[in-house]
């Protein structure tokens, strides 16, 4: 719990949130990347193509999201 509510507040912040950010958008790229070297193809260049365009799009989302809630703030 105490994790979570660290998370939380740390998240709230610009840093913190670029900061997690980063690290799920790393993660979930990943993900994305792997699901499809496993089920369609098993190039690895494949998988840094698809990790790269996922990273890029899962940023620019957070980067939308970011800035949505700074204008929701003012």
């Amino acid at each position: 719990v105490v994790l979570f509510l660290a998370a939380y507040f740390i998240q709230k912040t610009t840093p913190g949130f670029w900061i997690f950010a980063v690290i799920f958008s790393a993660l979930w790229s990943f993900v994305t990347a792997f699901t499809v070297y496993m089920l369609v193809t098993k190039n690895m260049i494949i998988i840094w193509v698809i990790f790269a365009v996922s990273f890029i799009i899962n940023i620019a989302s957070h980067k939308r999201s970011r800035d949505c809630t700074e204008l929701r703030v003012l």
